[in-house]
């Protein structure tokens, strides 16, 4: 319910957050000119699909349109069924992978 999709926003707004210094610190050479191309590179990266995949939700389902890109197809078709799933395991992940990062920062 609510609750639940609460949680899964949450946990997506800031899985990257934690993950930022593994990936500082795996840079070959630690710099801050390093660490911007990265941040430049990963956000017009992850910029450029989501707005990529609204174009194709709003082309595709326009006028009737939902939030959530997956509620607009049938809920007996059996890709869609298996693309929810999947996106259900991968916030299932979320959590231990956060989990990881902690353990990581704490003990290193």
């Amino acid at each position: 319910t609510s609750l639940f999709i609460g949680i899964g926003a949450m946990s997506f707004a800031f899985v990257c957050q934690h993950n930022s210094f593994i990936i500082f610190r795996s840079l070959k050479v630690q710099s801050l000119e390093n660490w911007k191309k990265v941040a430049h590179i990963s956000i017009a990266f992850a910029l450029l699909l989501s707005v990529s995949l609204a174009l194709i939700g709003i082309f595709s389902f326009y006028p009737n349109i939902h939030g959530d890109l997956l509620n607009n197809f049938p809920s007996d078709n059996i890709l869609i069924s298996v693309a929810r799933s999947l996106l259900a395991i991968t916030m299932i992940f979320t959590y231990p992978m956060e989990l990881f990062v902690s353990r990581h920062c704490l003990l290193s």
